[in-house]
């Protein structure tokens, strides 16, 4: 298993700029259209899936007689509330609230920053919500270092293909099967932080993804499956916060980076 890392230097404002920046505040922003129409799908087969569910409890009550109460019953009081829960669910995806910046430690919002750019919830290699991301990143920046959708979906997509790429040729020299990968394990952790100026700090913190390749191993009356470590790709992010009254966020989102790969 080889070791690859990508390095991540964020610039750094100049004082002129750290001056400017401290002075804006964090606006209470609507969902981006990305999550916005993500909500709506969601709301939409909630509240349809309830709509659907309480019209079925009330058809088993029309079949319920004293005899059958209890049978019938049994499905209809479940599944009302049941139905009305996903009713209320869906009404509640429809309503785009407001939200705010939130981490009053600049360690917070590196890690949430990390997030949005690796999709490590949902991470598999090939595959990244690049809607998702971008939704949230932008809710974790000031107005004026936001980014359009176009401008950050190149960059995502064109680091997850560098990263693919490295694990693909992983898996040549260890000759797997060059599909089924995803990421096994990750650790993170804050290596280092230094103060550059008053609300300015510059944090690296380091990320190890260690990728898998998953291969029927032999056909057989059950099947088995191999899971096979194949790379182990080492991001360190050396990136710059910036506080804004009590919130921090993180300067330069979209940060030049080099990738080793002895």
């Amino acid at each position: 298993m080889r070791k690859s890392i990508i390095s991540f230097n964020g610039k750094t404002p100049s004082e002129q700029e750290r001056e400017q920046l401290t002075q804006e505040a964090f606006d209470k922003t609507l969902f981006s259209f990305v999550e916005h129409n993500r909500k709506i799908k969601e709301g939409l087969i909630c509240f349809l899936s309830g709509s659907g569910a309480v019209i079925l409890s009330l058809f088993f009550w029309t079949k319920t007689t004293f005899s059958t109460l209890a049978l019938w019953g049994r499905f209809a009081v479940p599944l009302l509330g049941f139905g009305l829960a996903l009713f209320c669910l869906g009404l509640n995806r429809f309503h785009n609230r407001p939200t705010k910046q939130k981490f009053k430690k600049p360690q917070q919002a590196l890690q949430q920053y990390v997030k949005c750019i690796l999709d490590i919830k949902y991470f598999h290699i090939g595959t990244i919500d690049t809607g998702n991301s971008y939704a949230t990143l932008q809710r974790i920046l000031p107005k004026s270092q936001r980014i359009n959708y176009e401008t950050f979906t190149t960059y995502l997509k064109a680091l997850h293909l560098e990263m693919e790429e490295l694990v693909r040729n992983d898996a040549k020299t260890l000759n797997l099967f060059e599909k089924s990968f995803k990421v096994s394990a990750v650790n993170t952790s804050i290596v280092s932080n230094k103060t550059v100026s008053k609300s300015v700090e510059k944090l690296t913190m380091s990320v190890d993804l260690y990728v898998e390749n998953t291969q029927l191993a032999h056909p057989t009356w059950r099947n088995k499956f191999m899971h096979n470590r194949v790379s182990h790709i080492k991001l360190i992010f050396n990136m710059t916060l910036v506080q804004l009254n009590k919130y921090w966020f993180v300067y330069d989102p979209l940060p030049d980076y080099k990738i080793n790969n002895p």
